[in-house]
């Protein structure tokens, strides 16, 4: 070949940008067209929240001042409230403040700032969010790994009816033989308690938060380890993997390196949408070890009646899952190059 045909084969700097640019401008169309159905499904969710706790019975200025006061008193706090106001204009005032970080002041005991109690309760769920579905990830990955590289065999059937087994037992079932086992039994961990981390180290954090997150991992761990196990076969079966052991790749690097990421977007899609319901929805646990979460924040105020707590609860738990689930679909494009490719 000559010269000149070399040269023309190779791309000039100017190439390789405008080919750089071509693979960038469908990203950036892709994070700009998933900001905007964010912003929609968080109005959404704002409305949805505002409406269901403005339609609960009973007469919010009751639950804060008690039964036996005078009509005056209660038309008062019902102006201060602005419950005297239009619903639209309720609503839009309410989420013109929290877009500002205010979400109000709670009347009923111990009252106080909304945001500073949220502030409070948040670290406790998410930390214990995260802690699971960390464990859940670790605990499937190298169950998911060995059924998949042993499919139908004696491990692997009998790992499935161990997985079927755990997903079928409630979490607070879970909680209860946890603590029976490693809390009556050995006295390995505290029964109840929390220490935050500006409080405390990271080794007595993690030594109070371990039982909680673990009753959290083994339902979610059950669940990603089936369905990562299930995507692996069918992975392990494409014409890719069948060319790297053809070349002779050694089967732990066609496992790990080519076959498990584009297997494990079903788990962190599953993943993402886990880390979302748990930041709100470890009530029972933190009933269970007694921690100071924000599911059991919410779960006082639908009890005290308090509209105002539990509307900025709530609108932060939508927030964060929202959130969670947006960031799972952009890393759709780093695990699996097909999807890169196909926006491309």
């Amino acid at each position: 070949m000559t010269d000149t045909a070399l040269a023309g084969t190779r791309k000039s700097p100017g190439d390789k940008a405008r080919a750089r640019t071509r693979r960038t401008i469908p990203t950036v169309r892709h994070l700009a067209r998933r900001f905007g159905e964010l912003v929609v499904v968080l109005l959404l969710a704002s409305f949805l929240t505002f409406s269901f706790a403005s339609l609960l019975p009973g007469d919010p200025t009751i639950a804060i001042l008690g039964p036996e006061r005078p009509p005056e008193e209660y038309a008062a706090l019902r102006q201060e409230m602005g419950l005297d106001e239009p619903f639209l204009l309720r609503y839009v005032t309410w989420l013109w403040d929290a877009l500002h970080g205010d979400l109000g002041r709670t009347p009923i005991p111990p009252g106080g700032d909304v945001m500073d109690r949220i502030l409070t309760a948040l670290p406790v769920s998410a930390e214990l969010a995260f802690l699971a579905v960390l464990l859940a990830v670790v605990i499937a990955i190298p169950v998911a790994l060995f059924c998949a590289s042993h499919p139908g065999g004696r491990v692997d059937r009998m790992l499935t009816a161990t997985v079927f087994g755990v997903i079928s037992v409630p979490s607070f079932l879970l909680g209860l033989l946890i603590i029976m086992l490693l809390v009556n039994q050995t006295g390995l961990f505290p029964r109840n308690g929390w220490q935050r981390l500006g409080d405390a180290g990271l080794a007595q954090n993690l030594y109070y938060a371990f039982l909680p997150a673990l009753t959290l991992a083994l339902n979610e761990a059950a669940i990603y380890s089936r369905l990562l196990r299930n995507d692996l076969v069918a992975t392990l079966r494409e014409d890719f993997i069948l060319a790297a052991k053809a070349k002779g790749m050694p089967r732990a690097r066609v496992l790990l390196r080519e076959a498990l990421r584009p297997s494990s977007l079903g788990m962190v899609t599953i993943a993402g949408v886990s880390l979302g319901r748990l930041l709100g929805g470890t009530v029972i646990v933190e009933t269970l070890f007694g921690l100071p979460g924000l599911g059991s924040l919410i779960v006082k105020a639908a009890s005290d009646g308090d509209v105002i707590l539990m509307q900025g609860a709530v609108l932060v738990i939508a927030f964060g899952y929202v959130a969670v689930n947006a960031l799972v679909d952009i890393s759709y494009t780093w695990l699996d190059p097909r999807i890169r490719r196909e926006r491309a």
